[in-house]
């Protein structure tokens, strides 16, 4: 509508104003119109807005039954607008089940009528404006309302006046309580959007009702010793916490909108200011949860799922940790000038390897300012049958294996990954001529893990459903069917999986963030994710992060302490998947003498629960080492009670340590168990001793159990984890999932 002919003109009071009804597609509306109804199914909701002339408008959006993800996206829009515009969306469902009088007085209130949410939803037909059959006068808006006597009004004026504090108290408590769980229930369920427009709503009812809480702070400070009063106190502060933690998390939802904006522009670039706004925001929402346990903690009446949502907010607070723990690491990264290249190293775990597992592809990231600018997926083959000169392997890989060529595939046999990154980075310049600035492993385990989280992906080059109970059996059977060197089976397999998972990651309306960055920040601290760069001081933070595979010195930063360590390192090299089925227990016993002689007997035992000469498990040939503190003695290594140790051969690991090396064969539905005596000195001047009990990286994880005896007469305590204590010996039963660290200070 362009012209006034077209125009409703309607009086109030003595002012003048015009009405107009129009059409988002209209490009030239009118300056006259002061008030804008506008009626559409809205299939471009952005486009409404980009007309400068209503934001010099009062704008009433009217929307029938539309799709539920253009619905959030308006009332999102509307929401933001509202805070400075005089907008409001009013959704009224299905336009026919209404009367045309009932929805002529509704749109015309929601319209006129003042202090009124900026969202209306009447998609129910019995919730539209409520006008009864009494006798109809006219207000100052030209609106219709019911006849009330002046009696009536006397009565309920002095009601009002006698209880409202009371009722105002119950109305916002109520309100605030269940505004309160529908926010948290909408992030929960990962709808960001939603969780935004009813946060907004409920800091509203949560201000009012601490406005309230001050108002009757007089009375009721001095009032606490009575139950609903003290309530009443205990249920605001922890309202205002929750209000609190809200603002805080929208705050963090806003740094990632603006991170995805900057990420997703051509022109976008990070910034010192916007990582350190983020860890402020980081901080504040680590202060609001612990604000909010508090409260929950102290709450004097029972809350539903308590101890549930407790453990949540625990969890929240670990991943807010671990985002914060990550943001200094990845803005160095990001504000690197010019582009950089990493390799991913995709290891395969069913295959075990010293870092992980088998290489069998691997993937080349261009990143520049935080970026991901390409990347591509690769055959670990493709680059290794470019190798044009002959490199020696290690013995085991020679003599075991009977390949007489080390290669990209294999390059990760130490087990500290730096030194294997470097090495794998050697192999692909070599190979392919192509130069990288860091290299990441990740092991299969990783994928089982987000998996978990999404649910479940769909491949459609593969027509399968993935969930984490069949991906290992899965990503193995695709990616060796019909296998031939120079295959792209795994590479294609690997890719599919990816991109399947970013988009449900990314798109899927029903995923657990929190949980998602839980099974990330898992898979670093197990090793299944581990990280090498070539930037010293960008690696120096991803070593004290404990993220970077290294194999720790054998040291000890207690005074008078004697530091001891144990690490178990397999290398499947049976050319099969045989750690699908094979579990690996171990069991240490230690007896410290009086002569300050620490003897030890290590139990490593292995079951492979595979069939009988069915690919992809088989037979279990494992190559291992097990890494000792340099002083140790060897006594013994037996296999199944008999010696082994003519066939041991021991090597020099670093400057601190001992490696112990033998082939292992454990046969398909069998057993076997591996016992290694030793003795190390540590004199009679100890007064706390130490224990790394290291975990290999790709190792899903066997029980542990530890047993520590002293001498009679020694006053032993545990420094960090509560023992069993039978007699003078200290028991502990956990796992191999994680490095453990055991500690104890003892007193003759």
């Amino acid at each position: 509508m362009s012209s006034k002919k077209n125009l409703w003109k309607t009086e109030s009071y003595d002012e003048k104003f015009y009405v107009g009804i129009v059409s988002p597609g209209l490009s030239n509306i009118s300056s006259d119109l002061d008030h804008l109804f506008i009626f559409s199914d809205f299939e471009n909701v952005y486009k409404v807005f980009k007309n400068k002339i209503f934001e010099q408008k009062s704008v009433l959006i009217v929307t029938s039954r539309i799709d539920s993800r253009i619905e959030i996206r308006l009332t999102t829009l509307v929401t933001q607008k509202a805070k400075r515009l005089n907008i409001r969306l009013l959704k009224m469902g299905n336009y026919e089940a209404w009367e045309k009088e009932k929805f002529a007085e509704t749109v015309s209130w929601a319209m006129f009528c003042p202090d009124i949410s900026s969202i209306l939803d009447f998609t129910k037909e019995d919730q539209g404006l409520n006008v009864s059959k009494s006798p109809l006068i006219k207000n100052g808006f030209g609106l219709k309302m019911p006849h009330v006597s002046g009696r009536f009004i006397k009565i309920g004026l002095f009601v009002f006046i006698i209880f409202s504090p009371i009722l105002l108290i119950l109305l916002t408590a109520i309100v605030s309580g269940y505004q309160m769980y529908e926010v948290y229930k909408s992030f929960q369920s990962g709808n960001i959007l939603l969780t935004m427009e009813r946060y907004e709503e409920f800091k509203k009812t949560a201000i009012v009702q601490h406005n309230v809480w001050v108002a009757t702070m007089p009375i009721s400070s001095n009032m606490s010793f009575i139950p609903l009063v003290n309530f009443w106190n205990r249920y605001v502060k922890l309202t205002d916490s929750a209000s609190f933690l809200g603002g805080k998390a929208i705050n963090l939802m806003d740094d990632l909108v603006e991170y995805k904006n900057i990420t997703g522009s051509v022109n976008g670039k990070m910034t010192n200011a916007f990582f350190d706004k983020t860890n402020e925001d980081i901080k504040g929402a680590q202060k609001g949860v612990d604000g909010l346990i508090e409260g929950i903690n102290s709450f004097p009446a029972a809350l539903p799922n308590k101890e549930i949502n407790k453990r949540k907010l625990e969890e929240t607070q670990t991943e807010l940790g671990f985002i914060r723990k990550t943001l200094p690491i990845w803005k160095e990264l990001s504000l690197v000038e010019g582009k950089k290249k990493y390799m991913v190293l995709f290891q395969n775990n069913t295959e075990l390897r010293p870092t992980g597992g088998f290489i069998g592809s691997y993937a080349l990231v261009e990143m520049g300012n935080g970026k991901i600018l390409s990347y591509s997926f690769h055959d670990v083959y493709e680059a290794d049958g470019q190798l044009k000169a002959h490199v020696d392997p290690p013995l085991p890989i020679r003599d075991v294996m009977g390949q007489p060529n080390w290669f990209l595939r294999d390059s990760n046999f130490d087990p500290d990954f730096s030194l294997s990154a470097q090495r794998a980075m050697w192999f692909l310049e070599k190979e392919t001529g192509e130069n990288v600035d860091g290299v990441i492993g990740v092991n299969l385990n990783v994928a089982t893990g987000l998996i978990g989280v999404l649910g479940s992906v769909y491949l459609p080059d593969y027509r399968e459903e993935i969930d984490a109970s069949n991906f290992l059996i899965k990503a193995t059977v695709n990616s060796q069917k019909d296998f031939f060197p120079g295959s792209t089976a795994k590479r294609d397999f690997i890719r599919s999986v990816a991109n399947a998972m970013i988009y449900k990651a990314v798109d899927g309306k029903s995923t657990d963030y929190i949980k998602l960055v839980s099974a990330i920040s898992d898979s670093l601290e197990r090793k299944d994710i581990l990280i090498y760069m070539q930037d010293k001081k960008v690696q120096e933070m991803i070593e004290e992060a404990g993220w970077g595979g290294r194999v720790v010195d054998v040291s000890c930063v207690f005074k008078n302490c004697g530091a001891d360590f144990f690490m178990s390192v397999d290398a499947n090299l049976g050319v099969n998947k045989a750690n699908l089925y094979v579990s690996r227990n171990v069991s240490v016993e230690k007896q410290l003498g009086i002569d300050g002689i620490m003897k030890t007997k290590a139990v490593v035992s292995y079951t492979n629960e595979s069939p009988s000469g069915v690919f992809p498990g088989g037979d279990y040939k494992d190559y291992t080492r097990i890494l000792l503190p340099v002083d140790v003695n060897i006594e013994d290594i037996l296999a199944d009670g008999k010696s082994i140790l003519s066939d041991v051969v021991v090597n020099l690991y670093g400057n601190d340590k001992k490696s112990v090396e033998f082939l292992v064969e454990v046969l398909a539905n069998s057993k076997k168990e591996i016992i290694a005596k030793y003795e190390m000195p540590f004199g009679r001047d100890v007064e706390s001793y130490q224990l790394i009990v290291e975990k290999q990286a790709g190792d899903s994880g066997g029980t542990l159990n530890l047993s520590f005896a002293f001498p009679p007469g020694y006053d032993a305590k545990a420094r960090n984890f509560k023992p069993r204590i039978e007699g003078n010996k200290f028991l502990y039963t956990t796992d191999t999932a994680y490095d453990r660290v055991f500690v104890f200070d003892f007193k003759k």
